[in-house]
């Protein structure tokens, strides 16, 4: 199959391969022996090398695109324990096991809403630098909350029988944020784990304090967003949540 990868988490990837592959798992490591340089001690005829032995040992070099094949083939083995193929089988999206693995074939969006933060998180250091505050300290507070500020991408796949929910990490993009908007049409395959489902008339995918500035719970219960385009984007229950391993086309 010849996958062209638009998002694709390594992290997760090799960390889930480890677990169902025994053989990738406990494959041998490249191992090399160093010797430090040290001083000598003793006499003339009969001196000790201080030096010590140090080995290094380092992981055999990743094929990220066989490994993935190799992945997902893997799993084909957990077919309906651990791993559900719902672009190819039929089953029950509403009885999916959380914690289990679920390929799904779909559109996706992201809410308009959401590209305001991207445009500033994209931006943030010269919003910064043009904020004018009365004091250092003043502007060592905002720099602590907005020099930080970033955040995950939301989207939402609408699935004939359960709206599913994720976020995406612009480190694992394998392509730019703005021509992802292609795939409010275009159908993708998404491997993704189950998180859950949330039984809410609304629920809460994307909150600006939380996901983007970072604020602390505490903080933000005594804050108002309301009218300040700080409104947490809700789309309507119930969803499942997914945490997306990797998305090709």
């Amino acid at each position: 199959m010849f996958r062209s990868f638009i998002y694709l988490d390594q992290e997760k990837m090799y960390s889930y391969l480890r677990q169902i592959d025994a053989d990738y798992a406990n494959q041998p490591v490249e191992s090399i022996k160093k010797k430090t340089r040290g001083g000598s001690f003793g006499t003339d005829l009969l001196g000790v090398n201080a030096g010590t032995e140090i080995e290094e040992k380092r992981e055999v070099t990743k094929d990220v695109i066989k490994d993935y094949d190799r992945f997902e083939k893997k799993l084909e083995e957990l077919s309906g324990s651990e791993y559900f193929d719902l672009a190819l089988d039929d089953y029950d999206i509403n009885t999916v096991p959380r914690m289990s693995i679920v390929r799904v074939n779909g559109s996706f969006e992201i809410p308009e809403q959401f590209d305001m933060f991207s445009v500033a998180q994209k931006f943030m250091p010269l919003i910064t630098s043009q904020i004018e505050t009365s004091s250092d300290n003043e502007r060592e507070l905002m720099e602590a909350f907005l020099g930080k500020a970033s955040a995950d991408i939301p989207i939402v796949i609408e699935d004939e029988e359960l709206t599913i929910a994720s976020k995406l990490s612009i480190c694992n993009l394998e392509e730019e944020y703005a021509e992802l908007e292609e795939y409010n049409e275009q159908e993708v395959y998404m491997l993704c784990k189950v998180v859950g489902i949330m039984q809410k008339d609304k629920v809460e995918i994307f909150n600006p304090l939380k996901d983007f500035i970072k604020l602390p719970r505490a903080v933000r219960r005594g804050m108002d967003s309301s009218g300040q385009g700080m409104e947490p984007i809700l789309v309507d229950g119930p969803i499942l949540k997914v945490e997306v391993i990797a998305m090709y086309k």
